[in-house]
């Protein structure tokens, strides 16, 4: 399960920065250009993605934040296998787009309530 201690997140966010983010500078990062990198790097920004969207659900809909953790956590190799699959038919398209696409197909959406 995600249970993540303050410390713990903040240095996956150092390591989210520091080494993902020129994804994100980049104009046209798609998931064609995802699925060159090694292995561990893809696992590690997935995973990243995940403790991401997994905090966000668990400040608005703590159902889906344990249903995040434990899909994920439950077979990861078959989880990123099915992801880069999903990348590998949509290149075109950002990798954080179709993480989050897929964490809200297997546990609901990410639209909360608004204040």
């Amino acid at each position: 399960m995600f249970a993540v201690n303050r410390a713990f997140l903040a240095s996956f966010i150092v390591v989210f920065c520091a080494f993902c983010m020129p994804g994100y500078a980049e104009e046209r990062f798609t998931s064609k250009d995802f699925l060159e990198w090694k292995e561990e790097e893809r696992s590690s920004y997935i995973q990243i993605s995940l403790i991401t969207a997994n905090t966000i659900a668990s400040r608005n809909d703590p159902t889906q934040s344990t249903c995040i953790g434990d899909w994920y956590d439950r077979n990861k190799d078959g989880a990123n296998d099915y992801i880069y699959d999903v990348m590998k038919k949509n290149t075109d398209h950002h990798p954080v787009a179709i993480i989050l696409a897929i964490a809200e197909k297997e546990c609901g959406s990410f639209q909360y309530g608004q204040n």
